[in-house]
């Protein structure tokens, strides 16, 4: 092989890898299994002014999997739709009976996976609730920022799904300055804005795009001068 063809090769070998390496789709059509959604958007919304972590109760009526926790994010109006708000908010699950965090995650909505005006992040360590425990899964907020809406609505106007039982109608909070478990009960009120994924989230699948498909030929190209010459 004279020094041409090493150089060929090498150029070939390298922009191959630069293609492969650096050209991917991800595949976003992921549906989740969500704690709630919403039956009627007609409800209000309400600005979270204060610190505070906002929270609901719930018990499952079996054992399950939760694989990601969310928060509530709905953008303001056809301007800022929810995937495009990138406000990070601190997301935990507490078991009620000990006041125990079992996870939390940091969601960026706009970055993570979003459905149904919800946006989620999975948990690294997926978390096992237990059938007839109570549960409080709740959102941090530090300040009101464009996205960021309390949910007004009433538990009518929410779907729970058949293996959660919504416990009571009042909103559970903290106001103390981070995450904390919302031990605290306003009864006056009913605010969800973080939620849970039931199951796990699967992974988001890479695909090649066609740019791959010439590293690929790149490759081989190389690999047949290295052979003949």
């Amino acid at each position: 092989m004279n020094c041409y063809t090493k150089r060929i090769s090498a150029l070939s070998l390298g922009l191959a890898l630069t293609l492969v390496t650096t050209v991917k789709a991800q595949a976003l059509d992921i549906i989740l299994d969500l704690g709630y959604s919403l039956t009627d958007t007609t409800g209000t919304e309400n600005d979270p002014n204060s610190v505070f972590t906002f929270g609901i109760e719930f018990t499952p009526s079996e054992n399950l999997l939760i694989g990601g926790l969310g928060v509530y994010v709905k953008g303001g109006g056809s301007s800022f739709p929810q995937d495009d708000v990138d406000v990070a908010r601190s997301v935990g699950l507490w078991q009620v009976s000990s006041g125990t965090l079992l996870g939390q995650v940091t969601v960026n909505p706009g970055k993570d996976i979003c459905q149904d005006d919800f946006c989620f992040a999975r948990l690294n360590t997926p978390i096992n609730i237990i059938k007839d425990f109570d549960y409080r899964v709740g959102v941090f907020y530090e300040d009101s920022q464009i996205g960021d809406k309390l949910l007004g609505f009433t538990p009518s106007q929410i779907s729970f799904d058949s293996r959660l039982t919504l416990n009571t109608t009042s909103t559970f909070y903290n106001d103390a300055t981070t995450l904390a478990y919302p031990e605290f009960e306003d009864d006056t009120s009913f605010r969800a804005s973080a939620n849970v994924v039931i199951g796990q989230i699967p992974l988001p699948t890479e695909i090649p795009e066609p740019q791959s498909i010439a590293a690929l030929f790149l490759l081989g190209f190389g690999a047949l001068l290295s052979k003949k010459l």
